[in-house]
């Protein structure tokens, strides 16, 4: 080991050996003393550097390929105590220091975004750098420090030398370098919440944001990284968009972000970004850790925290499944059994409208039955943007085809409401029909709420009919099938994201609505589903009106036998 004991000393002596060598008359008697003074500065300079935090730093071997990879997002999940948010700032350091391994980033003067879900959060990312997070161990070889490291023969325990000599661990440097740190602007220094830190030997700076603030807007970032769930989701279409490779910039060195959240984190857009990564997509991979793998929490450890675990809970904090798949609505919904290759509807099908309208956005579906009732056939739809009812009849209109469409149903709340600034105090049901009026189109059916079927408000019980149309049938003539299908590239392709993502919150139980949530296409998929449309022989459009419309008794007939199909 080297000694520096008289560190003070050898300062002072190189301050003096700096001025006098400004003359170069001056001769120095003891060459020889200060030469050796000179090499034990060098010496313990490369000794400091080679005990810096970020140098010392050891990732998990399963975690290693993180490192490793150049794709342009790059997310750890998994469960809690896992090691997650810590092998993503060291490889945030390892950008800002200009230090990579792997060269993936600009050396200098680069831009990074780190945002945590609040504000105490932040603080805690700032400390995971700032301070000391892992610790370290003379090697019983060489007698230089380094980190307490795996078993090289099982990586989910310790070197059995570093568990045999824990006296002897110590408190490793911080990830980032004291000296590398410059100028820190605060966010809130009493509770060590930083806003700006400024890398003063590469020149990066990086800015720290809460995700219940308003997302950065306009900046481009080198490197971003996410952490946990994002209160706000537009921090996370801002960071996309920053990331977003300028011409100028090389593609070994294109900007990149990370993302380490925990498996209860509920954010849609990071629960995308796995679905895309475990898809194959080129531009984001992810990377699974779990507590089991952790070398760094004992035995005991963890079995104490198995055991304070419900099976739930265990599943999620431990194994790290995702919370969001066990709250799925409709987990059993799978394009293989509940989509079809798309193909003309045949003239003597029955069709039915599904209509759920709204100020933003107005979502609507066109299904068919077969003349024996074995599927219902989702075959078209749309969601016009900011559209009136003229605007929607239109579409419809020009959907029409050869026959009339059997029946409409339409949102029982939204159409009882009254249409803002309407003289006549019209309901949105009675314009939208209206609408189709004027166009021209008129169905077999007339229903109850201005001409439409109600759409039932009853979510429990639509959720429960449209999974009952999702149940393979195990027995009968259609064993092995479903009745729901969708045609692929013909029905709104946003219509498998809704159905995919509806899920309940894990805390209240109830159905998840919020920003970044749009449920119109799902509705009106529901509508149907609890309305069970049946089959009726299409009416040609150039058949006489009266003769079109059907009677007040046959469709009594027609509700009551759909009332007694659900309830047996």
């Amino acid at each position: 080991m080297i000694d520096f004991q008289a560190a003070d000393d050898l300062n002072t002596l190189k301050r003096s050996l700096k001025e006098r060598g400004k003359d170069r008359s001056f001769h120095v008697p003891g060459a020889k003393r200060i030469r050796e003074a000179q090499l034990q500065l060098a010496l313990k300079a490369i000794y400091k550097h080679r005990m810096e935090g970020l140098r010392l730093y050891m990732a998990l071997p399963h975690l290693e390929p993180f490192h490793a990879c150049e794709a342009m997002w790059r997310i750890v999940d998994g469960s809690n105590r896992a090691s997650k948010t810590f092998t993503c700032m060291a490889e945030c350091c390892r950008a800002w220091t200009g230090s990579d391994p792997y060269d993936k980033y600009v050396r200098a003067n680069g831009k990074a975004l780190v945002v945590g879900k609040e504000s105490d959060d932040v603080a805690r990312l700032w400390r995971s750098v700032s301070e000391s997070s892992f610790k370290m161990i003379p090697d019983e070889h060489t007698g230089l420090y380094r980190a307490v490291r795996p078993n090289p023969s099982n990586p989910s325990e310790l070197d059995p030398y570093d568990l045999a000599y824990q006296e002897k661990w110590k408190d490793a440097p911080p990830l980032l370098p004291s000296r590398c740190i410059g100028n820190v602007a605060w966010e809130d220094r009493g509770k060590g919440v930083p806003r700006y830190v400024n890398i003063k030997t590469t020149g990066w700076m990086t800015l720290y944001r809460s995700s219940n603030g308003k997302a950065t807007q306009g900046d481009h970032w080198n490197s971003v990284h996410l952490d946990e769930q994002l209160l706000d989701e537009d921090h996370f279409k801002e960071a996309n968009r920053g990331l977003a490779q300028l011409a100028s910039e090389p593609d070994k060195h294109r900007p990149k972000g990370v993302w380490s959240a925990t498996s209860q984190t509920t954010n849609l857009q990071l629960f995308d970004l796995r679905e895309a990564a475990d898809a194959g997509a080129e531009h984001v991979k992810a990377f699974k850790t779990t507590i089991e793998q952790n070398p760094y929490m004992t035995p005991d450890a963890k079995r104490a925290f198995w055991e304070t675990l419900d099976d739930d809970d265990r599943a999620v904090r431990y194994y790290g499944e995702y919370a969001l798949i066990k709250a799925k609505i409709y987990g059993i919904y799978n394009q293989r059994v509940h989509c079809c290759d798309p193909f003309p509807i045949p003239g003597d099908w029955c069709r039915y409208v599904i209509l759920d309208p709204a100020s933003e956005h107005t979502g609507t579906l066109f299904v068919a039955v077969d003349p024996e009732n074995t599927h219902m056939y989702v075959y078209d739809g749309f969601d016009l943007l900011n559209a009136d009812a003229v605007q929607w009849a239109a579409e419809v209109q020009r959907r029409q085809g050869d026959t009339h469409f059997e029946a409409f149903v339409c949102d029982q709340q939204m159409g009882g409401n009254r249409m803002p600034g309407n003289l006549h105090g019209n309901t949105v049901a009675r314009q939208y029909f209206k609408a189709l009026e004027d166009a021209g189109v008129k169905p077999v059916q007339l229903g109850p709420m201005e001409g439409f079927f109600p759409g039932s408000n009853d979510m429990l019980a639509r959720e429960k009919a449209l999974l009952a149309m999702m149940g393979v049938r195990g027995m009968g003539p259609h064993a092995g099938t479903a009745k729901l299908q969708v045609m692929l590239s013909m029905a709104p392709e946003k219509l498998h994201g809704q159905i995919k993502k509806a899920h309940r919150d894990p805390k209240t139980g109830k159905r998840r609505y919020g920003k970044g949530i749009r449920c119109d296409l799902l509705d009106c998929l529901e509508y149907a589903a609890y309305f069970d449309p049946q089959y009726s022989e299409p009416v040609p459009l150039d058949k006489p009106k009266e003769d079109a419309e059907v009677t007040a008794l046959d469709m009594l007939k027609r509700k009551r036998e759909r009332q007694r199909r659900r309830a047996g």
